[in-house]
């Protein structure tokens, strides 16, 4: 949808993402053209999935320092904003083919389907559709239904798959090779251990663009 200008500056959006390398999640929110953020979690989340249902918010995500493709953690709260009461089963599935989330949660033929990433054969080769049985804040159960392979022009994997109206977002992973890419492995892992070394404070930057746009 397209806003007016006044409906624009007063309307609130909410978002997260993962922030592993920040050892906490955070929920930002901007309104009236100001971002601000609220700590959800202390724990260094991996890929973390909210969703609203009748009488609580959930909140599904892996860990970085606990198996992040294998143990699958879930929170629970009144609020979005928290605070987040983590599940009594967690972590609430311990599978590397079906555990780490792969996109929202959505509702198809009357089920409740919450996407997975297969890690069997390396990070993100598969996604998979669970259909959940059961989501109360003292159980939890969901059965794998359909596995969706790769195919060309990106026949090494799938991460995501995200429903947006009418359309479906899937990315896809294919393996390339550059002369340089020892080099560059080499230089991000150590940045990535400069930084925490120094737990230095991240600076985020949001871009915020209007209209339709393609992908």
């Amino acid at each position: 949808p397209i806003f007016g200008d006044d409906m624009y500056r007063t309307m609130e959006i909410k978002l997260t993402m993962e922030s592993g390398d920040a050892g906490k999640l955070y929920l930002w929110r901007r309104r009236e053209g100001i971002w601000t953020r609220t700590e959800l979690l202390d724990r260094p989340a991996i890929d973390p999935t909210i969703w609203h249902g009748d009488t609580h918010w959930w909140l599904f995500c892996t860990f970085a320092d606990d198996e992040p493709d294998k143990n699958l953690h879930l929170f629970y709260a009144d609020q979005v904003e928290g605070p987040w009461q983590p599940h009594p089963r967690n972590p609430i599935k311990t599978d590397l083919a079906t555990a780490r989330p792969a996109g929202p949660l959505f509702r198809a033929g009357g089920r409740l389907i919450r996407p997975s990433q297969d890690s069997t054969q390396s990070y993100g080769s598969a996604v998979v559709l669970n259909t959940i049985l059961a989501l109360t804040p003292t159980s939890y159960r969901e059965q794998p239904v359909r596995r969706l392979t790769p195919q060309l022009p990106y026949p090494d994997g799938l991460h995501t798959i995200c429903p947006a109206g009418d359309s479906t977002m899937i990315d896809g992973k294919r393996w390339g090779f550059n002369l340089l890419d020892p080099a560059r492995y080499l230089m991000v892992g150590t940045m990535k251990r400069i930084r925490r070394w120094r737990q230095r404070p991240v600076t985020v930057c949001f871009h915020e663009v209007r209209g339709r746009q393609t992908i």
